[in-house]
This record gives structure tokens, sequence and C-alpha cells, in this order.
């Protein structure tokens, strides 16, 4: 025994060498787990279930706890003093202690609220039920601080915490998806669902069928964010001011609106105005409206010419080159020195235009593919080419 104490006091883990007989030795597994409590673990099972022992160990390391005997992770004070060193320490414990309130309660004392989703995962369900209600009687600033580090910690509350404004709102200010563990009662309350989607438009997703067909709701929620619109009823899908209000924030919402204001002329231009590709999404008429197409190659210059084209009707880019080298023959160069096969959506008398085909060539030599039977027949052509 002399040897053993002198070589443990030099390292503790001179007991796993030790004899059976003096690894059930209280005066050498107590000298061993002052040092490291984790040394638990080389003790003989009668130690792990002795009290002072484990006590020992758990002050220096509260993880060792769940070396202890059953009986010990039963004991009040033993697992007190192992969630005093670390809340984590709760998953040891006995399911009677998990249920305990002062033993949970230690541990989120002790370690903050930070701390406290983990641990109510820890905790019995039986705890989980009443917890809510028991701590915001006695903190509920804990409750509160609680959801402001994880709002989805709402899915642990009672019903009577999930029905309350002030803790739904401080929920969904830290994560806008804890508003889906609302009650139903403040997921159909017109004050609180605009308070919610005010901090972030996505709470509609979780707002009753009744509020995302509300005119008002909708609308501040779009005026955030025009994607927001997917989130609507289909009758406000269908509301020209609600849709009017999505494309001046995101143009690309004019795929989520009815059929009929996909045809609606000044819907389509406030789309196309924000980016000409919003003419892939408008009704076939409207690809084929000469202010429609033409508003989008204006406002983003002839260096979008080619895809809107390619989105126009076909009738409108059976027409437009002729149309536009009246109006303005510079467009029509500028587009082919960005992309010289833009040729082969030309007209037949700007396919047999010498500089016209020239300029496209000059931007790709495979442009010439494009040009007319005469001019590829035309040496003089051919050679500049």
């Amino acid at each position: 025994k002399e040897v053993v104490l002198e070589a443990v006091r030099e390292d503790f883990r001179a007991l796993e060498f030790a004899s059976n007989l003096l690894r059930a030795d209280k005066e050498v597994v107590l000298e061993v787990v002052r040092q490291d409590g984790s040394a638990l673990r080389l003790a003989s099972d009668a130690l792990r279930a002795d009290r002072a022992v484990v006590l020992e160990a758990v002050m220096g390391d509260w993880s060792t706890l769940r070396l202890a005997s059953d009986t010990l992770r039963a004991d009040k004070e033993v697992v007190l003093e192992a969630v005093r060193q670390d809340g984590r320490a709760l998953v040891l414990a006995s399911d009677a202690l998990r249920d305990d309130t002062e033993v949970v309660m230690e541990a989120v004392r002790h370690h903050g609220s930070q701390h406290l989703i983990p641990l109510l995962q820890w905790a019995s369900d039986a705890f989980r039920e009443r917890f809510f209600d028991f701590i915001s009687q006695a903190d509920r600033v804990v409750v509160l601080e609680a959801l402001q580090r994880d709002g989805r910690a709402l899915r642990l509350a009672s019903d009577v915490l999930r029905a309350d404004k002030e803790v739904v709102l401080e929920a969904v200010r830290q994560n806008v998806t804890a508003f889906e563990f609302a009650s139903d009662a403040l997921r159909a309350d017109k004050e609180v669902v605009l308070e919610a989607v005010r901090e972030d438009f996505r709470a509609l997703e979780f707002a009753s069928n009744l509020l995302r067909a509300d005119k008002e709701v909708v609308l501040e929620v779009v005026r955030q964010d025009g994607s927001a619109l997917r989130l609507a009823s289909d009758a406000l899908r269908a509301d020209r001011a609600v849709v009017l209000e999505a494309v001046m924030g995101d143009w690309s919402t004019l795929r989520l609106a009815s059929d009929t204001l996909r045809a609606d002329k000044e819907v389509v231009l406030e789309a196309v105005r924000q980016d000409g590709r919003a003419l892939v999404l408008a009704s076939d008429a409207l690809r084929d409206d000469t202010e429609v197409v033409m508003e989008a190659v204006r406002h983003h210059g002839s260096q979008h010419l080619i895809p809107l084209l390619q989105w126009a009707s076909d009738a409108f880019r059976e027409r437009f080159f002729d149309f536009i080298s009246q109006a303005d023959r510079v467009v029509v160069l500028e587009a082919l020195q960005r992309d010289g096969r833009a040729l082969r959506l030309a007209s037949d008398v700007l396919r047999a235009d010498k500089e016209v085909v020239l300029e496209a060539v000059r931007q790709n030599v495979t442009a010439f593919e494009f040009a007319s039977d005469a001019l590829r027949a035309d040496k003089e052509v051919v050679l500049e080419a």
C-alpha cells in the first residue's frame, strides 16, 4: 500500500497497475481522484458506489458521474455537485433527478440561460412540460434571455407561453421559424403577424391562411422582399396592387403572379424596367408587344438585346430588326459587336446587308453562316470575312 500511495502521488495512472485489493482501497482511490476525477474508472465497483469517493471525483470532473453506480446517479447531493461543475451532467443523472426542479434549475442558474435549451432536452419529458410555466413565474427574464439566444426554444414552451405575445415576438426576433410554434390564436392575430413580418417577412409562412390572404399584411411583406409573394394566397397573387409592389422589389416575382397579371401591360412594363429578363415571364401577347420589348431593350442597353429577343415572340423577332434598323441602326450594329451570332435573328433584309454582316463576322466568324446566299457568294465579301 505504501508503495502504491507513493506511486499514485507521482502519477494517478499508476493505480491501473496496482493489485485489485488496492484498487478497492478507499484511501488509495481518494488520493487518486483528488488528482483527477476521471481516475474513478480505475477504482473497484465497490468504490464507484461509495458516496465520498464519487463526490470527490465529480468535484474534479463532472463527467465522472457516468462511472458512478446507478444508486449514486440517483443521489441528489452527488448530482447537484456534478451539475454545479457543468450543467451537462444532467444527462448522466437518474430519470427521477432529471425531473427534479431543484436539480435542473441548479444547472440552469449555474451555467446561465445560454445553456437552457440543451439542458431542457436532457431533462425529463414531464419536467419540460411544466418548466416554462414554472420559470416564467419565478424568473421570466431567464425565459426571454434564453429565447434571445435560441428562438426555436419556443417549441419546448408550454401552451401558455406559446400564446404569450411578448414571448413569441422575442423568439421570432431571434429566429423567424420560431413563429411556427406560436399558438394558433397568435398566428391568426393580425397585430401579432404584422409585428412578426416587420421583424422578418418569412414569418408569413407560419401565419394563418386567413392572414396570408390579408392584403395589408401581404403588402407589408412584399415591400420588404418581393419574393415573399410566394407566401401569399392565390387571390393576392392575382391582385394588381400587390403584384405591382412585388415586381418593383423583385422582377422575378412576376413568375408567381396570376396569368391575368402576366398579361397586364402595366405590371409587365414595371417588371422589365427592373430587369429585361422579366420578358420571358410575360404572356405571349406582351412578348409580341413592341413597347414592352423595346422598354426592356432601352432600359438595359443593347448588350441585353440578344437574350431579350430570344424571349420575345417569334412574330416580334421576324419584324424586330427591320423595325429597329429604321429607328436606330446603331443599336443593331452595337448588338452585333457584342454577339455576332445574333445575325441569325435578323430579317432577310439585314442578312443581305454587307455592313451588318461584316460587323457580325468581325465579332464571331461563325455568324457568316447566317448571311444571305448572295453575300456568301460575293467574292469581295468573302475575302473581307
